[in-house]
């Protein structure tokens, strides 16, 4: 589980949805042979929209929301971004009014260098409690996260210390 959808869940953590079953009635769990195919379908006749092809890819780009956005600047020096909430395209462009271009990416996580130390998980359990987050599976998913990439330990250490003072 990446950082940002941890931290998803944890803003939405009031919002409750029901399970999906593995497999729905309709949907059948034995896979389909490797040369299975299905059947052509007629193709859909396209109608001239008048050259409006890249102002419909602009405006799909424009409502494609992500948390992590690299910025590219006249100067050719580029910035990685987090933004929480989600943020648009056009939105993530507007708070970075230098920037020539914005590209949403996934960072990938470091792995830490040593073992999660007890007093820091510690720490980081006092903070989860001292927010009111009891639920044992998400609690357990922020650990797992320190454990395996530290910028997310990192940055959750810092939540802890900066909620104590």
């Amino acid at each position: 589980m990446a950082l940002d959808d941890l931290l998803t869940m944890l803003e939405r953590r009031g919002v409750d949805t029901p399970d999906t079953p593995c497999h729905p009635a309709e949907v059948s769990a034995k896979p389909a042979p490797i040369d299975a195919c299905t059947l052509d379908t007629p193709d859909t006749p396209q109608k001239d929209n008048g050259g409006n092809d890249v102002s419909r890819a602009r405006d799909h780009a424009d409502r494609k929301s992500s948390r992590w956005w690299l910025f590219h600047y006249a100067d050719n020096s580029p910035k990685e971004v987090s933004y929480c909430p989600l943020v648009t395209h056009a939105e993530a462009l507007a708070g970075e009014p230098d920037a020539i271009s914005a590209q949403p990416f996934q960072p990938v996580p470091r792995q830490p260098k040593e073992r999660l130390r007890e007093r820091d998980e510690t720490l980081i359990r006092v903070w989860l409690a001292r927010i009111n987050e009891t639920n044992d599976e998400m609690i357990a998913a922020v650990l797992n996260q320190c454990r395996g990439d530290a910028d997310a330990r990192a940055s959750f250490i810092s939540l802890a210390k900066q909620s104590n003072h």
